[in-house]
Parts: C-alpha cells; structure tokens; sequence
C-alpha cells in the first residue's frame, strides 16, 4: 500500500473530510488534494505532522508496510523515545545504530514476492538542514 493510500485510509479510518485533515495539519487544502489523487507524494514533514496529530496511529505502518495501522492496545506510547522533537536530538552515531537495527528487523522480516526475496537497497536519511545521508548495498 502506498503512503497515498494510507492517507486516503487514515481519512476513512477517521472518518475526516480531506479539508478537514488539511486544517487539522495545518497545510494547504491542495496538499491533501493532491495527494489523494496520485499526483504528489507525502513530504516528510506532513509524515512528521500526521504522527504528531494521531499518536495512536503505528509508524511502522505509515512507513514501513506493518500490517496494523494502530499501535497495540499494550504498547505505551513513551513521551522521549517517540516524540518528534527528539528526533532533531539524535546524534550521529545514534543514527547509525538505529540505521542497523531497521536494516536488521527487515532483513529478519523478509517477505516473498513473486519467488525471490526482497532486500533493501538503499535508505536515505533527510536532516533538518536539508542535508542528507544515502546508504546503498550491492547485495544481489
């Protein structure tokens, strides 16, 4: 399922008229619009706002292809560990261990598609500076 999709779901999920998401975000109308058509993908900072906004919803699903869209009745929602603000706050060296961790829980969970196994081939890091970091794998 595309990250466009999961918006349109997310909507029906929440029952929300697509100007109604728009204001809650507080984005233009025709961001969502044009999103809901196909014809623009997610910024990463409509991602960033949207978890913001429903904490309930599984990042993991919204990023990641997890099959619940909700985070589990039992998971505690931990203010410093899955707060927005503290991404900005993550050093370096941090980065890199979660970078091995995501690269280990999809190599663990790897699915079947079509008789061949899919891996990850590259994942790209945007910073707030608008810099960013691109880790890529020969691995055929």
């Amino acid at each position: 399922m595309s990250l466009n999709d999961k918006v349109k779901a997310l909507l029906i999920h929440k029952d929300l008229q697509p100007s109604k998401l728009a204001d809650m975000l507080e984005v233009p109308r025709s961001t969502i619009s044009h999103i809901l058509s196909g014809r623009n993908k997610p910024s990463l900072d409509l991602v960033r706002k949207i978890l913001e906004l429903f904490p309930e919803l599984n990042p993991d699903w919204l990023l990641f292809d997890d099959t619940e869209m909700l985070r589990g009745d039992g998971e505690e929602l931990e203010e410093d560990s899955s707060s927005v603000e503290n991404v900005a706050d993550i050093t370096q060296q941090e980065n890199q261990k979660l970078l091995d961790t995501l690269i280990a829980k999809k190599s663990n969970g790897k699915k079947k598609a079509s008789n061949e196994q899919k891996q990850i081939e590259r994942i790209i890091i945007f910073y707030d500076d608008k810099s960013f970091e691109v880790y890529e794998w020969n691995v055929r």
